[in-house]
């Protein structure tokens, strides 16, 4: 008889997680898509604001 070599965990855990993800669809790439846009707009709101307090000679101190 033929000898079977057992499988790799390394293989299965990959494969699995694969699997289990899934490659992205329309919608996720969508969503990502809106969740990118969303925190550059968050992102240059806070650059404003903080821009905005400079040219007023407000200081933040961030710790």
């Amino acid at each position: 008889p033929q000898q079977r070599s057992l499988p790799n965990m390394n293989d299965t855990v990959v494969s699995h997680s694969v699997l289990s993800s899934g490659a992205p669809t329309p919608t996720k790439r969508l969503q990502y898509g809106l969740d990118t846009a969303n925190r550059l707009a968050d992102e240059h709101d806070l650059i404003a604001v903080y821009v905005s307090r400079l040219q007023n000679g407000t200081r933040l101190v961030f710790v």
